[in-house]
């Protein structure tokens, strides 16, 4: 994550995470943190985190393979 504070992102958005860490997650509503590379660095590298609850699939109602005829 530090390569990516570096390039001069600001956020991150990720998808795939262990399942336990996602249902702590999803019940403490905490899917978007503040990531923190290393201490020592201070904020300076500070990334907005974002975990995707639904990311191998369409919003219900978007289902782009399926042609209603």
């Amino acid at each position: 994550m530090r390569l990516f504070s570096d390039m001069g992102f600001d956020a991150v958005f990720m998808a795939r995470m262990d399942r336990h860490d996602k249902d702590y997650r999803l019940k403490g509503k905490t899917m978007e943190f503040v990531w923190r590379p290393s201490s020592a660095l201070g904020s300076k590298n500070e990334l907005l985190a974002h975990l995707l609850i639904d990311h191998y699939r369409s919003p219900t109602g978007l289902g782009f393979d399926i042609l209603d005829h």
